[in-house]
């Protein structure tokens, strides 16, 4: 079951259902000749109009999937299935563990930057995406001036709670924890008995058992919980949006027909 105050319902906010389909109709109006392509070959270039409504729209997308990630993290956290070929080549839930945990803290940098991208494109900046920075974005005249800046900084804030976390997984080290580490400690022990024949006659598998699911059971509430902060958090910013949205649609729609 859905957490009730999950990402997910970010789906159904009014700007989102809006900017989907609009870019979703244009896209469709300029019918790409191969549509599996990561770059669209359209049957025409697209207007301005037409260009706007399709990177909002892109830019919606991509904040959503991140939403996504971060929502399904807690769920394959607590849903793990050992199979021969893993436990043959050495992979057990640790590194499972680890490797979600990883993925969340990346992905919550990762919502920034797509926050970054989106005000940029609903703003119509036309900056390349390596300059789509809070330093380059939020101190544009066009966005200072509105109740983007106050809602992305807000986002930002909580964003920063792990960003030291994801800056050592990026560039230094993989995560861990007193917890993690203790339970690798046992997995390695348990590992090295195995390959040795057993001959050590340790079996740590009930310990195991029972520190892994107070971890997961930790971290997934912990995650839940960081989910629904980020899902309050979210709204303001693409109600903000939804008005320049408006405005800068309507101002190029006039443009192209003029």
């Amino acid at each position: 079951m859905k957490h009730p105050s999950s990402l997910e319902a970010l789906k159904s906010h009014p700007f989102v259902a809006l900017a989907l389909r609009e870019g979703f109709l244009i896209q469709k109006t300029l019918g790409p000749k191969h549509p599996a392509r990561l770059e669209p070959d359209y049957s025409r270039d697209p207007d301005e109009h037409e260009f706007y409504l399709l990177r909002v729209g892109k830019c919606l997308a991509d904040l959503l999937t991140c939403c996504d990630h971060l929502d399904h993290i807690p769920s394959y956290l607590a849903n793990y299935r050992e199979t021969a070929a893993m436990k043959k080549v050495g992979l057990n839930r640790h590194e499972y563990i680890v490797l979600h945990v990883e993925g969340y803290l990346i992905r919550v940098g990762g919502l920034q930057d797509r926050c970054l991208k989106l005000i940029d494109a609903v703003f119509h900046l036309l900056n390349d995406d390596r300059n789509a920075t809070e330093h380059i974005v939020l101190k544009n005249i066009k966005v200072k001036r509105t109740k983007v800046t106050g809602a992305m900084k807000t986002i930002a804030k909580l964003v920063q709670t792990y960003a030291a976390k994801r800056n050592d997984i990026v560039h230094h080290a993989s995560y861990t924890d007193d917890s993690l580490r203790i339970l690798e400690m046992y997995h390695l022990v348990q590992r090295s008995d195995e390959l040795d024949g057993g001959k050590k006659k340790t079996n740590y598998s009930e310990h195991i058992k029972e520190m892994t699911a107070e971890v997961v059971r930790d971290k997934r509430k912990e995650f839940v919980t960081f989910n629904a902060t980020l899902a309050a958090a979210l709204p303001a910013l693409l109600e903000s949006l939804q008005r320049v949205y408006d405005v800068e649609r309507q101002k190029l729609k006039a443009y192209v027909s003029a």
